[in-house]
């Protein structure tokens, strides 16, 4: 629909847009559900989800793990490898989380006072040593 120069969005073509997106990835959410209801790895989803149906060559996800449940962090993780693996949308992961860091990460940079610290590939390194570089 349109008024003058405005497009009005359709509700219920976005709803299933976004259905359709998330589908597309392993994962169900029903997005007619009032939003307050959903699960905190769920609102997560939908919004990586909206964001990467603008084809992205960059997603920049800013500790998304944050405030989450384990079952829901387990769940945004999945979904993030998901994306990346269908894709090929490069992902700069911001985390304190640091098992998931190196779970998800192909590789791991830390930077202190905006410095280059340590940059590694993830599987030739620990979480101890992470942390043991980030306390030093």
């Amino acid at each position: 629909k349109k008024i003058g120069p405005i497009t009005l969005l359709d509700k219920n073509k976005m709803r299933k847009i976004t259905a359709e997106s998330i589908k597309k990835y392993g994962f169900e959410i029903d997005v007619n559900r009032e939003f307050r209801t959903l699960s905190g790895g769920e609102r997560q989803i939908l919004a990586i989800a909206k964001a990467i149906e603008a084809q992205p060559k960059l997603l920049l996800l800013d500790e998304p793990f944050t405030l989450l449940s384990i079952e829901d962090r387990d769940l945004v993780s999945n979904f993030i490898q998901e994306v990346n693996k269908k894709t090929g949308t490069s992902i700069i992961l911001v985390s304190h989380d640091l098992e998931q860091v190196k779970q998800l990460s192909h590789f791991v940079l830390l930077l202190k006072n905006g410095e280059k610290v340590f940059y590694k590939p993830s599987f030739s390194t620990t979480v101890e040593e992470i942390i043991q570089i980030m306390l030093h």
